[in-house]
């Protein structure tokens, strides 16, 4: 239609009113056609920005989230790692305190033990010491053995004196049963055994001086007997020592002078 027009202006025909009429339909047909292809054209474009726009969101939104994402992971290993530092520092002290507090432990026990065990030392000594005097008439009544008359009355007076030395004997040997059973501590375990032996051989000497003077009627050699005596109450000062230094863990004591020997 249009080269037809065209060539109806070219060639110089005349149209008549009723074809410029059909003619300017058609211009406005084809106008109202252009309009709706604009339209329909910026519709598309609209829409096509809108999907690109939601496509651009949604890519923007998830590289927010994938972010987001790894902010929280990254949060979450920190806060674990605090969290296992927090544990492991929580088990260090507790730790440190249980093995202070078994320490504590111990060494109470420890100190209980042996002031048990100190306990148990000085009653033999008191034992030992109650010997003096009861030794003394020990000796004096086996020297006096000899000038006893052979009677029932004598013998039952060497008895009855006798008899108090023997439980002074007596004495010592039970004063050791506690210490026997809870001395555990080796030096002080070494002392005391030695002290025990001599106390036995001390009463094995006096049990043999007595029958010596009973059966032959004659002063026995008693110069063994003072001399393993000596030897028990010279073990006092060493045993002393030791027990400070082992069990009471003190210092030793200060030596004594001349003057303080001569007096003990």
């Amino acid at each position: 239609m249009a080269g037809h027009y065209i060539f109806v202006f070219i060639t110089g025909t005349r149209f008549s009113v009723d074809q410029w009429s059909a003619a300017g339909g058609w211009v406005g047909g084809f106008g109202a056609l252009a309009a709706v292809v604009v339209a329909l054209w910026q519709i598309k474009s609209a829409r096509d920005d809108a999907a690109d726009a939601k496509v651009e969101a949604d890519e923007r939104l998830t590289r927010e989230l994938e972010a987001a994402d790894q902010r929280l992971v990254k949060e979450l290993e920190r806060v674990h790692a605090v969290s296992v530092e927090q544990m492991v520092a929580a088990e260090a002290r507790h730790t440190a305190q249980l093995m202070k507090s078994d320490e504590l432990l111990a060494n109470e026990l420890d100190a209980q033990r042996r002031a048990e065990q100190i306990r148990c030392i000085p009653p033999i000594w008191e034992e030992i010491a109650n010997l003096a005097f009861p030794f003394q008439s020990f000796l004096e009544l086996l020297q006096d053995v000899p000038s006893m008359p052979r009677t029932n009355e004598a013998a039952a007076e060497f008895m009855a004196k006798a008899e108090i030395w023997i439980r002074g004997l007596m004495s010592i040997e039970m004063g050791f049963s506690t210490a026997h059973l809870i001395v555990s501590e080796p030096h002080t375990h070494a002392a005391l055994k030695t002290l025990y032996i001599d106390t036995r051989r001390f009463h094995e000497l006096s049990a043999t001086a007595s029958q010596q003077a009973v059966i032959q009627r004659s002063v026995p050699d008693l110069s063994g007997l003072r001399e393993c005596y000596s030897t028990i109450i010279n073990q006092r000062k060493t045993m002393t020592e030791i027990v400070r230094e082992h069990l009471a863990q003190v210092p030793p004591l200060a030596q004594p002078d001349a003057t303080e020997d001569s007096r003990h």
